[in-house]
Formats: structure tokens, C-alpha cells, sequence
């Protein structure tokens, strides 16, 4: 009788081992897509974006100054997100400038404020920034200024460069 006992305490003992081991199994493996599917990310916001800062004018004058500044978008993985830091010069050059620590969440990147989320997306051929009417100014945000918006703000795919984020 004792015998049969012990049979029957071991072979159950087994089988909760095995269904621990498949739940461990099934763990790796889920870790292992996340990983892949993060590392595919990766691939996409990772870079130096550069453009022309078509928004530009003079404060003097109010003529186009584009060929005089750039914008640019620089993104760097950071921990389990990206720093992401923009530099744009728009109407009468004033500038939009921060560094976010963004998060990745449903294809997208967002940085949460006490004003709302900043968020940075693929769109067709370029990477836009989104604010939602978030004021990016000096009495919001601010990380622009009074003549400047972060808010569609976006860098062609194409001008990402070569060279590595630092």
C-alpha cells in the first residue's frame, strides 16, 4: 500500500514538474519574441535624422531662411526606451529643442508629460512628432520658442544618417 502511495505522490510530483517546465518553456519563448520584436524595432528609430528647417524665417524680415539652419532628430536606445532629442528652427528662429526618455508602446514612441503625451511615430516615408495640443511654449511644455510647435513636426526616413547617435 505504501508502495502504491509513493507511486502515486511521484508520478504526480512529475507531472506538475513537466507543466512547470512547459510554463518555463512557454516563458523563454515569449521572451524571446518580445526580445526579436524589440530588436526589429530597434532597426527603425535608431538614428540621426537631418533636414533643412523648412519653418524657418527671419524675425527681421520674415523671409525663408532654410538654407541657413538645419533641424535635426537624433534617436538612441536607452535602457528599455530611447533618448530622443530634437533641434528645430522655425518662424522668426525661434527653436523647439528637448531630450525625451521615450517609451515604446503600439508601434509608436511616447513621453509622458504633466500636459499629456509627446508621442513620435512612423507615418508613410517619415518619422512625425505628435503633440495633440499639448503648448509646447513657455507656458506649457516648454521646449519651444513663442513662434514655434513640435506638432507635426516631420523627418523623411530617407535622411536618416549613417553615422551612429551619441
Amino acid at each position: 500500500m505504501k508502495a502504491t502511495v509513493c507511486l502515486a505522490i511521484s508520478m504526480l510530483y512529475v507531472s506538475l514538474l513537466t507543466a512547470g517546465q512547459v510554463n518555463e518553456d512557454s516563458k523563454v519563448t515569449s521572451q524571446e519574441t518580445f526580445f526579436a520584436k524589440e530588436m526589429a524595432s530597434d532597426f527603425l528609430w535608431v538614428g540621426h535624422y537631418f533636414k533643412k528647417s523648412e519653418l524657418c524665417t527671419s524675425p527681421s524680415d520674415g523671409i525663408d531662411c532654410f538654407e541657413q539652419f538645419a533641424d535635426d532628430l537624433k534617436i538612441g536606445k536607452q535602457h528599455l526606451g530611447y533618448l530622443v532629442k530634437l533641434h528645430s528652427t522655425q518662424a522668426n528662429q525661434s527653436v523647439c529643442s528637448f531630450e525625451f526618455y521615450m517609451i515604446p508602446k503600439d508601434g509608436q514612441l511616447i513621453h509622458n508629460t504633466q500636459f499629456g503625451p509627446v508621442f513620435l511615430q512612423k507615418n508613410a516615408d517619415s518619422l512625425e512628432i505628435s503633440s495633440k495640443g499639448i503648448d509646447p511654449t513657455a507656458l506649457g511644455l516648454g521646449v519651444c520658442g513663442a513662434h514655434a510647435d513640435i506638432d507635426g513636426l516631420k523627418f523623411p526616413l530617407s535622411s536618416k544618417s549613417k553615422a551612429s547617435f551619441e
